[in-house]
């Protein structure tokens, strides 16, 4: 690999969400070390100069050229094309500074920008294949498989799959479904959603935690991570923990590290008609996950198990595993039946 190898990774997620802090940042630095240049053009939905000046600093301390543009979310069409158009552009801004050699672009979006960029200046594709969008977006409900959005996506699913050079899937079950059902010449790789082990097997003083939680040493703590509703069953969850609880005779908590609204998840629990003293619920950022999982005894991993759950690899699965906890997961989810067995 000759010196300096530069790349422009796209991705559609936030520099300040999770996803981008765990799955983005750390695999940069990583190709950085590794004599590749590494330019990173995200989409911003919420906008801080002064906060995205830092991160700009510290990225640019460990080689990673951070650059962004304004996400937009309506009317979605014209957003869809208006990002596109926006990324296209800034794109062959920062090749006449930097003139990369590969795309490396996360999901539909990003990808899109990468054929155009493809065409336009003859270089190389790399598709992150984060999932199966247009059958996500139906098994939550946020779309419907005889509608135009749904045919669009798909069509647009296909065109990436077919212009693509190499193609990162996060399963090995969608890798087999995707060279059975299309017509795919470019190789495909599984990479799985991982994590910085060191940072999730600090020594982090378990009670210690608990006590500013105030949960009971010896109470039996259950954890949920991530989001409710949509893909995720927290109801059945919910209910596991109302069995567990009586058979440990009452000694058990639950513990939400969760970002969604809190007035969401006192819901889900209030339909279940159980005790709200038994439940934490901690809108958790990613810098604090690794002592707050290392309080709990074992985590949930439990999804709806429809089609698309085949390209699912849950970040929260190896968090636990790292921490050292057990994990109980439901069936049809990605490669967990396979790690589980």
């Amino acid at each position: 690999m000759e010196d300096n190898y530069k790349i422009l990774y796209i991705s559609y997620n936030s520099i300040i969400e999770p996803l981008s802090k765990s799955q983005v940042i750390p695999y940069l630095k990583g190709l950085g070390s590794e004599n590749f240049c590494m330019v990173l053009l995200t989409y911003e939905k919420i906008i801080d100069s002064e906060k995205f000046r830092e991160i700009k600093e510290n990225l640019k301390s460990v080689g990673i050229e951070w650059h962004w543009l304004r996400y937009h979310k309506r009317p979605k069409l014209l957003a869809a094309i208006l990002d596109i158009l926006a990324g296209f552009l800034y794109s062959l801004k920062l090749y006449r500074k930097n003139r990369f050699r590969l795309v490396h672009a996360r999901s539909y979006i990003p990808a899109t920008v990468g054929i155009c960029l493809k065409a336009f200046l003859r270089i190389k594709l790399i598709f992150d294949l984060r999932g199966l969008l247009a059958d996500d977006y139906v098994d939550g409900n946020l779309m419907i498989k005889q509608g135009i959005s749904y045919k669009a996506t798909k069509f647009l699913e296909k065109l990436i799959l077919k212009n693509s050079d190499e193609i990162v899937v996060l399963t090995k079950k969608l890798k087999g479904y995707l060279k059975s059902s299309s017509k795919i010449k470019a190789e495909i790789d599984v990479i799985p959603c991982c994590v910085d082990i060191d940072r999730f097997c600090g020594n982090f003083d378990k009670f210690a935690i608990r006590q500013k939680l105030n949960i009971g040493k010896d109470d039996f703590v259950f954890l949920y991570i991530g989001s409710v509703g949509t893909w995720y069953l927290a109801d059945e969850a919910i209910n596991f923990f109302l069995v567990a609880k009586k058979l440990l005779k009452g000694k058990a908590k639950f513990l939400f590290l969760s970002h969604s609204d809190k007035s969401i998840i006192t819901e889900f629990i209030n339909n279940l008609n159980a005790d709200p003293d038994d439940f934490i619920i901690i809108n958790a950022e990613f810098e604090n996950m690794p002592e707050y999982i290392a309080s709990g005894d074992v985590s949930f991993v439990f999804y709806k198990p429809t089609f698309a759950r085949i390209a699912t690899s849950p970040v929260k699965f190896s968090e636990s595993i790292a921490s050292g906890k057990s994990v109980i997961v439901n069936s049809g989810i990605g490669d967990l039946d396979e790690f589980v067995s």
